[in-house]
C-alpha cells in the first residue's frame, strides 16, 4: 500500500515538473556570455533612459488614435470612413510588431523593412475590408471588431511570412522547423485574446462562491499557455523566457485586473489576489 501511495506521489510529481516551463531548459553560454558582456557596459543614464521611453511608442500610438474626431454610429457604415481608417493604422502597427518579433526569434527568416511594410500594408487592408464588410451586413459598430478580424489579419500575415521566407527554408530545410514555431507563437499569442473575454463573460455570470471557485480556472489558462509556446519553441530555449512573459504574463496581467474590476465581492477579489500570489511564490520555488 505505501509502495503505491509513493508511487502514485511520484507520478503525481513527474506530472507537475513536466507543466512547469520553468524546468525546461536553459540559458547558453553564448546567451549569458553577451548578457554579461551588456552589464559591463550598461549605465545608469541608459537603464533609465529604456525604462522612461520604451513605453512611450505605445502611449503616444494610444492617444493619436483618439484625436481624430468619429462620426455618431447613427451615420452607419459608410459615414464612418474615420473609424475604419483609424483600424486600419491600428492593423498596420500590429502586423508590424507581429513581423518585427518574428525577426527578433528567428533571425535567419528576418524580413527586410520593405517587404515588413508591404505585408502590414496588406494585412491591414484586407482585415479591415473584411470589417467594413461585415459591419455592412450584420451591424454597426461591430462589438468586438479587432478581435473578430483577427483570424483573416493572422492568416494574411501567416501566409506572406511562410511565402517570403519560402526561398530560404527550401534551400535550409532546417529553417522551416523555425517558420512554424513563429507562426505557433504567434498563433498563441493571438488566440489569447479570445480565451480571456470568454472567461471574464464565465465570471461575471457567477456570483458568490460559484465566482470564487471560478478563479481557479485562471492558472489553467496560464499553465496551458506557458506550455503551448514552451513545446512551440522546442529546444531553443533562450527564445522560452521572453516569449512567455511578453505572451502569458502580461496577457495574464492585464486580464487579471479587469477580473479584479468584475469581482461581484470581497471574497471573489481575495481568492484573485491569493491565486496570483501562490503562482509568484510557485515559480520562484521553481527557479530556486
Amino acid at each position: 500500500m505505501l509502495q503505491r501511495l509513493s508511487s502514485a506521489r511520484h507520478r503525481v510529481l513527474a506530472a507537475w515538473m513536466s507543466l512547469q516551463v520553468e524546468y525546461q531548459g536553459s540559458y547558453s553560454d553564448q546567451r549569458l556570455q553577451q548578457l554579461g558582456h551588456y552589464m559591463d557596459e550598461l549605465g545608469p543614464l541608459r537603464v533609465l533612459l529604456v525604462c522612461v521611453l520604451t513605453p512611450l511608442p505605445c502611449i503616444v500610438l494610444s492617444l493619436m488614435k483618439e484625436v481624430p474626431p468619429l462620426a455618431p454610429p447613427e451615420a452607419g457604415v459608410y459615414g464612418n470612413g474615420v473609424f475604419f481608417a483609424r483600424s486600419w493604422v491600428v492593423l498596420c502597427f500590429m502586423a508590424v510588431s507581429a513581423l518585427l518579433q518574428m525577426g527578433h526569434g528567428a533571425p535567419k527568416l528576418k524580413l527586410s523593412n520593405l517587404q515588413i511594410v508591404i505585408v502590414s500594408v496588406l494585412a491591414a487592408t484586407f482585415s479591415d475590408l473584411f470589417m467594413v464588410g461585415l459591419c455592412a451586413l450584420t451591424y454597426f459598430p461591430l462589438p468586438f471588431g479587432l478581435l473578430i478580424v483577427g483570424p483573416p489579419f493572422v492568416l494574411v500575415i501567416g501566409i506572406c511570412f511562410t511565402y517570403i521566407s519560402g526561398p530560404r527554408w527550401r534551400a535550409d530545410p532546417s529553417l522551416f522547423v523555425e517558420v512554424q514555431r513563429q507562426l505557433v507563437v504567434y498563433q498563441c499569442q493571438t488566440t489569447l485574446p479570445f480565451v480571456y473575454p470568454l472567461y471574464i463573460l464565465g465570471f461575471v455570470s457567477l456570483t458568490g462562491w460559484n465566482q470564487v471557485i471560478f478563479v481557479a480556472v485562471l492558472p489553467i489558462i496560464q499553465i496551458i499557455a506557458k506550455n503551448w509556446i514552451s513545446r512551440a519553441l522546442g529546444d531553443d530555449d533562450d527564445q522560452k523566457p521572453q516569449c512567455v512573459i511578453f505572451v502569458v504574463e502580461v496577457y495574464n496581467a492585464l486580464y487579471v485586473s479587469n477580473v479584479l474590476q468584475t469581482a461581484s465581492s470581497w471574497a471573489s477579489m481575495a481568492a484573485v489576489i491569493v491565486v496570483d500570489l501562490v503562482q509568484f511564490w510557485v515559480s520562484m520555488l521553481d527557479i530556486v
